[in-house]
């Protein structure tokens, strides 16, 4: 977000929430203090910062969210929408639908890769509503799947994640769920915290489904594990998505949202991973397309 703001001329300042919802109230207070013209939060939904995001619409400053959910998004519907503008995903109406989507690809690889005989363990993120719409996605999808079923399910809270209790948690779950041939986990960074360290404590055979395929985790994928497939989401075209969109808020309030083109995309060791370093988008080279809409170098 900041390079693209860099593009557009902006002056961009990143507050580091902390994964607490006081912090994200605090920094978007700050924000209002500063004078800014425009707020967005990363993965801060609407029901957890919805008074602070309308004292600041309140003072005319454009707010938005990256991978966050409105107010009246079917995951939170607690009222009219708070956020002045919002990026569309490539046919999707909400951040729900194409959440939950994602949920479903994973089910679908961890189907395929069980040969109709999933067995999950699932690790839940309680509260969070970004990783309870892909769990919606995936239980739906496997669902579908007369022979398979999700055997355990273990609840490890954004707190959590960065202690040793998530892993204890894990480990606790393995050894408890001995029938489990496939476990999912609900985002990349939980293997360098927690699942890794716990999977290599309880060896066993499972096919194992992670998040958005960070370069770090398609190495697993390469070196056969413990990771073995991902979805992965263009996440700094989003970025830039979002810029772009807070540029057409600023241009004309009263304008849609454009559809951005975002989507995702499954890898594991037989499907579009690069021989090295981060998955990209193809060759969509949605930088010098956004500069050339913003008349940027």
């Amino acid at each position: 977000m900041k390079e693209a703001g860099q593009a557009l001329g902006w002056n961009v300042t990143i507050f580091d929430g902390r994964a607490e919802p006081t912090n994200y109230a605090n920094g978007i207070r700050e924000a209002v203090a500063a004078g800014v013209d425009g707020i967005i939060g990363i993965a801060t939904d609407c029901d957890k910062v919805g008074a602070p995001l309308q004292e600041a619409k309140s003072k005319g400053i454009a707010v938005m969210g990256y991978s966050a959910f409105d107010c009246d998004d079917p995951a939170i519907e607690s009222g009219d929408p708070v956020f002045s503008t919002k990026v569309l995903f490539n046919g999707y109406e909400s951040m729900s639908d194409y959440r939950e989507e994602w949920g479903r690809r994973k089910a679908e690889w961890i189907i395929d890769a069980t040969q109709g005989s999933a067995k999950v363990l699932l690790v839940n993120v309680p509260g969070n509503n970004l990783h309870g719409a892909a769990i919606k996605g995936f239980t739906e999808q496997l669902a579908e799947c007369s022979t398979c079923s999700v055997v355990g399910t273990v609840d490890i809270t954004v707190a959590e994640t960065t202690k040793p209790v998530a892993g204890q948690k894990l480990e606790a779950a393995l050894l408890k769920h001995a029938d489990a041939n496939a476990l999912v986990v609900p985002n990349d960074a939980a293997f360098a915290a927690y699942a890794s360290s716990a999977l290599n404590s309880v060896p066993r055979t499972l096919e194992v489904m992670g998040g958005e395929c960070f370069s770090e985790n398609l190495d697993m994928i390469r070196r056969g594990g413990p990771q073995n497939a991902c979805v992965a989401l263009p996440q700094e075209w989003q970025a830039w998505a979002v810029m772009d969109q807070m540029n057409r808020y600023f241009a004309d309030p009263a304008a849609a949202p454009v559809d951005q083109g975002l989507g995702f995309q499954l890898v594991d060791d037989q499907h579009n991973l690069p021989d090295s370093g981060q998955w990209a988008p193809g060759d969509v080279d949605y930088k010098a397309a956004y500069k050339t809409v913003w008349g940027a170098k």
